[in-house]
């Protein structure tokens, strides 16, 4: 697995997680395929992502940084 440095950051990403949330992401679309015909709208990413990533469990948070307050796709 590649680990490489985000652009402009000290942080790293890496392929493993990147496929784990590519498959993330594909069952979720085929999940809003099967129930509604369509594809998640953004504000139902914003809501699902807000939902797993802003967790105020400590056991469950997914950043030592803190608890993510908000999140925001902006679409083009």
């Amino acid at each position: 697995m590649g680990w490489w440095k985000v652009s402009g950051t000290d942080s790293t990403i890496g392929d493993g997680p990147l496929e784990s949330l590519e498959c993330a992401v594909t069952d979720i679309i085929a999940q809003y395929q099967e129930s509604f015909n369509r594809r998640p709208k953004k504000e139902e990413w914003e809501s699902l992502l807000h939902a797993v990533l802003g967790s105020a469990t400590s056991d469950e948070r997914v950043t030592d940084e803190g608890t993510v307050a908000k999140v925001h796709i902006e679409l083009k």
